[in-house]
């Protein structure tokens, strides 16, 4: 987890996103808020050092960008269904790859978070199979 000091975010309401993905970035990466008040993002940023591998001092970031009423939705949630929210948001961000190398080359990474990944289900019936379904899924030879 980051330092409280890496972390400069002033609605509060962000922690709970910041907290779902900081393990996903290196421990020096700083974490701030960007964009307006009804529409914010997180910005999380950080440099590497030089190794045999690689040069240093590269300059990396991800920017999480929430569609405006996205952080009041995500509060109306159940505990349960902020966990969900939560890996959602994960899954968006861990197959990332960050790389200078090549024509596709990026070093920051942008992801629009939809209001689709709030929806939880919590206004939908979970639907029974019936027959009719059944036969009509088979595949008749």
């Amino acid at each position: 987890m980051h330092g409280k000091s890496k972390i400069q975010v002033a609605d509060r309401r962000l922690l709970p996103f910041v907290e779902a993905v900081a393990d996903l970035f290196p421990a020096s990466a700083e974490v701030l808020q960007a964009g307006e008040e009804g529409a914010p993002a997180l910005l999380v940023h950080w440099r590497t050092a030089q190794s045999k591998e690689r040069a240093g001092n590269f300059h990396w970031g991800a920017l999480f960008r929430f569609v405006a009423g996205t952080v009041e939705a995500y509060e109306a949630l159940e505990p349960a269904q902020r966990r969900v929210v939560h890996a959602r948001l994960r899954g968006l961000a861990e197959n990332w790859r960050f790389s200078y190398e090549g024509a596709d080359s990026r070093s920051l990474l942008v992801i629009d978070v939809p209001e689709t990944l709030f929806d939880v289900g919590y206004n939908e019936m979970p639907k029974t199979p019936s027959v009719e379904d059944d036969d009509a899924n088979r595949v008749s030879g």
